[in-house]
């Protein structure tokens, strides 16, 4: 059984601060964490950690707090075995001793927290019994300079209170159409200088399962309606540029043809065009990947972009041809390819298929209905702040993504550079909220709370105000 009218469960609860001491030798605070109280028929058992907080001695000091059990007359006493803390010389000595005594812990300035187990006869008047700490410092020669006794309610000082803040989320608008774009690139192998589309040739077998893939994975959704079907065909710069325009044109109409063949796609959907030579694809390659001829490539792509036919002829005499031959081998294979971009108009979903949806495919909605699924995981969570980042990502261009996003992480309590970003957002009670939230997290409590006052009626703000003066308190 539990006595709860045994005043240590109400003693043993809060910090402690040592008081100043004439002999400046002891520095810190000590603190005891709630007991746990069981009584048996014979005896009574108290367990509890003393927090030594900062605890700094002088070299040769020792602090020893005694619990003790004392009667509400006081008459009754009941001692136990003392925690001592040392300074440096006397743990020194301690150990060089006979050690008749426990070993001291060291003071080193830091927290620690030690675990003490004591037990009492369970007399009757232990039952009502208050915990008292006797504290004694000596110095050398374990002379005694100061003696103490108190309960814990004496010395009663709290922890500083933690305040916890709530965030506003704003709702975004409902997309009235959703229509997304995907794009994906596919680069068939085909015979010199034809425009058929074969399975088996090179590379080809690979390429058309990841055409299917991707056809299947849109296609094939009841949830989407395909309205557009974008085919873009490249060449290489090499040979003769009439030539690469009907080959990039017909082969551009080759994957049409097979598309059209393999889905039922209605010819209406596709928009074709063949781009001929890809001199823009050639200079972003050079531009991001550096090698030998990197730069004097660029001045021949840069200084002739009027006259492909004299560009070609430099780029093939450039160091003897060797830069050439490095585009064909290594260049050329990744411009000679077809580009192909469905558009798509997405249905809508309730908040429990947009759940469903989200763990799939979190493209297919829109921002406001993201909004649900995140506000469908408690506050805090580590899921909802997915979400919101999810939309942010999806939704980069939409300054309410990013405010969501901000959101989630102040409601974690992870705070960042946001302050930019939140003063300069639209005036709201949800932007002066989160605003103080971000300066309160970072210990401006000033700011925060003419942010708050500011957000006037707004819940979280009135909440916000009133954490801010328990806080002040």
């Amino acid at each position: 059984m539990i006595f709860k009218s045994l005043s240590v469960i109400a003693l043993l609860s809060a910090a402690l601060a040592l008081p100043a001491h004439a002999a400046g030798d002891v520095r810190g605070n000590v603190g005891f964490t709630p007991a746990k109280v069981k009584a048996g028929r014979d005896s009574i058992r108290i367990a509890f950690d003393v927090i030594l907080d900062r605890i700094d001695l002088g070299a040769n000091a020792q602090l020893n707090l005694r619990p003790r059990l004392v009667s509400q007359d006081g008459t009754q006493v009941y001692e136990f075995a003392p925690i001592s803390v040392a300074g440096r010389t006397r743990h020194i000595m301690w150990q060089r001793g006979d050690r008749t005594t426990p070993q001291p812990l060291r003071a080193r300035g830091e927290r620690m927290v030690v675990p003490v187990s004591i037990t009492a006869p369970a007399f009757e008047w232990t039952r009502s019994a208050k915990l008292n700490v006797e504290e004694q410092i000596t110095g050398c020669a374990s002379c005694e300079l100061e003696r103490h006794e108190f309960t814990v309610a004496e010395r009663l000082s709290r922890e500083p209170y933690r305040p916890t803040f709530a965030v506003a989320y704003l709702t975004p608008e409902a997309e009235a159409v959703k229509v997304r774009s995907e794009k994906f690139v596919a680069r068939f192998n085909f015979r010199v200088n034809r425009t058929e589309l074969l399975r088996n040739l090179g590379n080809n077998a690979v390429e058309f399962a990841r055409v299917d893939s991707v056809a299947n994975a849109i296609l094939g959704n009841k949830d989407v309606t395909v309205r557009t079907v974008n085919i873009d065909g490249y060449a290489s710069p090499e040979g003769q540029e009439a030539n690469n325009i009907r080959l990039a044109d017909g082969r551009a109409k080759s994957f049409v043809k097979y598309l059209e063949q393999t889905y039922g796609l209605s010819t209406r959907l596709f928009h074709v065009e063949g781009h001929g030579e890809d001199w823009a694809g050639l200079r972003q390659w050079l531009t991001a990947n550096n090698n030998q001829w990197s730069a004097q490539l660029l001045d021949i792509v840069d200084g002739q972009a009027r006259n492909n036919n004299a560009r070609k002829d430099r780029l093939r005499k450039l160091d003897g041809g060797n830069a050439y031959r490095f585009l064909l081998d290594n260049v050329f294979p990744q411009l000679r390819r077809t580009e192909y971009q469905f558009t798509y108009a997405v249905r809508s979903f309730n908040a429990a298929e947009a759940i469903e949806r989200y763990k799939t495919n979190p493209r297919l909605l829109s921002l406001a209905e993201l909004y649900q699924v995140g506000n469908s995981f408690p506050e805090g969570s580590a899921e909802r702040r997915s979400v919101f980042d999810t939309a942010e990502r999806l939704f980069p261009d939409a300054p309410v993504s990013r405010f969501n996003a901000i959101a989630g992480n102040l409601a974690a309590g992870n705070n960042g550079n946001y302050a930019d970003f939140l003063a300069k957002f639209p005036t709201s009670a949800e932007q002066l909220n989160n605003l103080g939230v971000h300066y309160a997290l970072a210990g401006n409590y000033k700011q925060a709370a003419e942010c708050f006052r500011r957000a006037g009626n707004l819940p979280q703000a009135v909440k916000n105000l009133q954490e801010l003066s328990k806080v002040e308190r």
